[in-house]
């Protein structure tokens, strides 16, 4: 899979209502809100650094699934969320 570069929104189809939008990185607040301005006015969203992991889709309907988890471990890759309210 590509990789985004740091500071770049992960472009997710969500199922259901999301409840953040991930920037592949651990980065400032200010450039975690920046990089979702075009899709969501966030205003001053709180932010949050942790840890991301793409997983083989078992359905098959995707390539891959992105899943958050809250710690490091092999394979994981550093993300900032910027929450909704």
């Amino acid at each position: 899979m590509p990789r985004e570069p740091v500071g770049s929104m992960l472009y997710l189809h969500w199922e259901g209502d999301p409840d953040a939008e991930y920037v592949r990185g651990h980065v400032s607040p200010k450039e975690a809100r920046e990089a979702v301005r075009p899709e969501w006015d966030c205003g001053d969203a709180p932010t949050q650094h942790t840890w991301g992991r793409w997983v083989p889709d078992p359905t098959g309907e995707y390539d891959m699934r992105f899943y958050q988890v809250e710690e490091w471990s092999r394979g994981c890759f550093a993300v900032t969320a910027v929450l909704y309210g």
